[in-house]
């Protein structure tokens, strides 16, 4: 606890002296979050550019999500274009639970320069946090709104391990464990871009690590890739696909 207090009146220090960075492209921000496995700690960041400058206008057209989706680098948020802004400001909401507490965050990650850079990726995002982001336009002193915030979980693609076909009309697909998943979606088709003849599978717990497929053509020629998958509040988000495997079934 004392550590925590520690930590927290640093932070806000360092806050306190913050000043805006001019860039070019995007600026992250990290998030100093003090976590603990036994209760629930909220750190935050100051969610303002400034926060005794900016003032909230509607001169400023409202900022829409356009998307947000797991990419093999990080969390990929782009959004609409609000004329007359000098930039946007990414704000995240996070969220994560374990087996004896979870911890959360927020604050804003980082400053994006110049009216038409409409997208970042956030790279600090660990596997299985609830991600909410928020983007809000701003020109000098004067801020606007967001739409609606975006909710995302981060997952981690998985590596499938092995590939075999071991008997006639059959084969057995082996992959790395992702410990946040709820699941995992496979595919698997006659042809390498999957337009065509194409199995669907799904894998439910974390803890499932193989799947063996049946009704195979005798000597044919498949191809499977899969990803990751964690379900928060009744919605699915995905991981970014696996490479893809060939594999040729035993006649």
């Amino acid at each position: 606890m004392r550590q925590k207090t520690i930590t927290t009146i640093l932070l806000i220090l360092i806050i306190m002296n913050m000043s805006v960075p001019s860039v070019h492209a995007a600026e992250s921000i990290d998030m100093d979050i003090t976590v603990s496995m036994d209760m629930d700690i909220t750190d935050s960041l100051d969610t303002d550019i400034a926060d005794s400058a900016v003032t909230l206008s509607s001169s400023l057209k409202s900022v829409k999500i356009k998307s947000v989706k797991n990419t093999s680098e990080g969390i990929k948020i782009t959004w609409s274009k609000s004329p007359g802004a000098s930039g946007y400001i990414v704000y995240l909401s996070v969220y994560k639970k374990y087996t004896n507490g979870y911890y959360k965050g927020y604050g804003t990650i980082a400053q994006c320069y110049g009216e038409s850079n409409l997208s970042f990726t956030d790279t600090s995002r660990e596997n299985g946090e609830i991600c909410t982001y928020s983007i809000y336009p701003y020109s000098g002193s004067v801020q606007g709104s967001c739409k609606k915030s975006k909710t995302i979980a981060r997952v981690t693609s998985v590596k499938i391990k092995s590939l075999k076909s071991s008997s006639k009309k059959s084969m057995t697909i082996k992959w790395k464990k992702n410990s946040e998943a709820t699941g995992y979606q496979i595919y698997c088709s006659t042809t390498k871009n999957f337009s065509k003849n194409t199995r669907a599978m799904i894998c439910r717990g974390a803890g499932k690590i193989s799947k063996k497929f049946k009704g195979m053509k005798a000597g044919g020629t498949y191809y499977v890739k899969i990803r990751a998958f964690k379900t928060y509040n009744g919605k699915r988000y995905y991981s970014v696909w696996s490479k893809v495997k060939k594999i040729k079934i035993k006649k």
